[in-house]
């Protein structure tokens, strides 16, 4: 069973980014999922904006996974933005320096 779901929803009425919502724990056992995420806001075409609020733990294979989400959606002349972003995902995005590159809330950036 999965660890991690994951829902796409539409911003601002419809005609904002398109928003993916994830929830739970994101390692190399969610790969399916993750790549059905990807496949799903990749389709949409517009900015995207993904929330980790729910997230309680995240290893380098989220890492990955939102490395590629920035380089698809940049490749296509989008805007990629994080949100919700807990304490453990955000160490780990600073300790492999890519908080300028993933675009790291502000709020998230201090020790």
């Amino acid at each position: 069973m999965p660890q991690v779901s994951f829902a796409v929803r539409r911003g601002g009425g419809g005609a904002g980014p398109v928003v993916l919502v994830l929830t739970g724990d994101i390692d190399r056992d969610e790969s399916v999922v993750l790549a059905e995420a990807a496949a799903s806001v990749e389709a949409c075409g517009a900015d995207l904006r993904v929330d980790l609020s729910g997230v309680r733990f995240m290893d380098s294979s989220g890492l990955h996974f939102l490395v590629a989400l920035r380089n698809e959606a940049e490749a296509r002349g989008a805007r990629f933005v994080l949100s919700g972003v807990r304490p453990q995902a955000a160490r780990l995005v600073r300790l492999v320096g890519l908080e300028d590159f993933l675009g790291l809330p502000p709020e998230t950036r201090s020790a």
